[in-house]
């Protein structure tokens, strides 16, 4: 079975609120590219952007997007934008892309980060929900009657190095269906097939309080890949 990258998001989480104001939104278009990027300020009810509300930088073409929501910075790469990008995209390269950035805005901000998370959702190509279902569940149905509208949710939780620390690490996973459409490039003709879908969460735990520099956060982001393997392997190694 094959994985294609739907989105990508990389997280981390500060020690301060990042409110809203158009010097912190000006400084911040300078440091990542303002051709690149242009603020957005999100309509979230009650909350003003400026009172710590969501806000956010929007890439040119709409698929790259930093997400400012209270203490949180959700850098996006949302690759069903800009479907032209899926079959060359290079997710090393997106990481390495927020590694450098959050680095910048560290030292723009002056803050500290308390959490890390990385967070990849992929459609996984030839695969059968109802045979991942008959996995991970000991029973589908009910009576006579099948399981349908499949959604398995479910978080591991165990200890990893970042740099030498030992961090409690939450590996949460979902798989659902969802329906995409396809266009037969031969015959121009429409169809709706329903494909499976997975999303996975790994982030350092918020019952730990820790202070991460930037190299804890770099290491974290070399390392997060081969998590993310392991724990795709946890589920489908043994059926490839």
């Amino acid at each position: 079975m094959n994985k294609k990258p739907l989105s990508i998001r990389c997280t981390v989480f500060t020690n301060r609120v990042i409110a809203f104001t158009p010097e912190i939104s000006r400084s911040m278009l300078k440091i990542l590219g303002e051709n690149l990027f242009m603020p957005v300020i999100l309509p979230v009810p009650f909350t003003p952007a400026v009172n710590g509300g969501s806000w956010e930088l929007i890439s040119s073409d709409s698929y790259l997007s930093i997400l400012f929501d209270q203490n949180k910075m959700d850098f996006v790469c949302d690759m069903q934008i800009k479907p032209t990008v899926m079959s060359e995209f290079d997710i090393k390269k997106f990481i390495d892309f927020c590694v450098d950035n959050i680095g910048k805005i560290k030292d723009l901000l002056n803050c500290n980060f308390i959490r890390i998370a990385y967070s990849p959702q992929y459609e996984i190509e030839d695969a059968s929900i109802t045979e991942l279902a008959e996995q991970f569940f000991k029973n589908t149905k009910f009576h006579d009657k099948e399981m349908t509208n499949y959604s398995m949710s479910n978080t591991f939780i165990k200890e990893e190095k970042v740099l030498d620390i030992p961090v409690e690490m939450n590996f949460l996973t979902n798989w659902s269906v969802a329906a995409r459409r396809y266009k037969s490039a031969a015959l121009g003709i429409e169809s709706v097939q329903n494909v499976v879908v997975c999303t996975f969460d790994i982030n350092t735990s918020p019952r730990q309080r820790i202070n991460y520099n930037m190299d804890a956060i770099i290491d974290f982001y070399e390392k997060v890949q081969s998590w993310d393997e392991e724990l795709m392997k946890n589920y489908l190694g043994a059926r490839e």
